[in-house]
């Protein structure tokens, strides 16, 4: 009953909304579907280019990607929120930017416009914004840059473009996690040589110690291991508690991102802190494959 209810609410609200939208919410919902021509309409009647919306957002972020939430409830009552990418485009962002939107106005978690961009993998609203003089090293409350953004969806074509716009390449957020991290652990080759090319530090540790090389081990990605290897990637590094790349290889049963470790001359036996070594830490996960090929290297449990 309370579900109806709350359903029948939220769909009044909408309603109500939609039928005595006001400028400002009108030009954020232009903005947001791309409507360039509803937007310079809008503008040219006076409307706020800077006015905020939701979360503080204005329509150039609507514009540049962020299209706003999906809200859902499953059957224990629990709420979900996915960010979704707006319909926005380069044209509409551009169209902003020349009736005097802000190109660095910040959301109430320090998003910018750029971020969303770069989070959604927006390259021609990315040059807009640079063009407009937009700060690539800006971070939000996380501290997380636009570089990261795009380094964590894998967005190549972003990561090239903020580093040629002068984005610092080793920001780390909060949790001191890179973008070199984020490009490593989500598989994406292309941005890993990209800001390796950039002068990326492969050795930078997050929060935990862990570094790129860990990251990519921990996912079997071989080809990025072979670059960050080939890029200064400390072969036998550890984390605070002890794991090294060849310890997460073990551990997830990365037959072949241990056998690649293992041929570049890894360290077999390190232990962590409660005394394991890659053996047996495979053999109490049950990773077969692992345990023979550590065991035939002189691995010990």
């Amino acid at each position: 009953m309370y579900r109806t209810l709350l359903r029948l609410s939220l769909l009044s609200l909408v309603v109500s909304g939609s039928a005595n939208a006001s400028t400002a919410d009108r030009l954020l919902d232009a903005a947001q579907d791309g409507k360039t021509a509803e937007v310079m309409a809008l503008l040219s009647q006076g409307a706020n280019p800077n006015v905020k919306g939701k979360q503080e957002r204005t329509p150039l972020m609507n514009a540049a990607g962020y299209g706003g939430e999906h809200v859902s409830i499953d059957a224990a009552g629990r709420v979900t929120s996915t960010s979704l990418a707006s319909q926005g485009t380069a044209e509409t962002v551009r169209a902003l930017l020349e009736h005097g939107a802000a190109p660095d106005a910040v959301d109430r978690f320090g998003n910018t416009a750029l971020s969303f961009a770069a989070r959604y993998g927006r390259a021609d609203s990315v040059r807009a914004l640079l063009e407009a003089h937009a700060d690539a090293n800006l971070r939000n409350s996380y501290g997380q840059s636009a570089l990261l953004h795009a380094a964590h969806g894998g967005h190549a074509e972003v990561v090239r473009i903020l580093l040629a716009g002068g984005t610092a390449v080793d920001a780390a957020d909060s949790n001191q996690l890179t973008p070199l991290h984020l490009a490593a652990s989500g598989g994406y080759l292309e941005v890993v040589r990209e800001l390796l090319g950039a002068g990326a530090n492969p050795n930078a540790q997050e929060h935990l110690g862990q570094t790129a090389l860990m990251s990519a081990a921990n996912g079997g990605y071989i080809e990025i291991m072979s670059a960050l290897l080939a890029n200064g990637a400390d072969l036998n590094g550890s984390d605070s508690d002890g794991n090294t790349a060849l310890s997460n290889a073990a551990f997830e049963g990365q037959l072949a991102a241990a056998t690649t470790l293992v041929e570049k001359g890894a360290a077999v036996n390190p232990k962590d802190k409660k005394g394991r070594t890659p053996l047996s830490v495979a053999r109490q996960r049950g990773h077969q494959g692992v345990v023979k090929l550590l065991e035939d290297a002189g691995g010990k449990d």
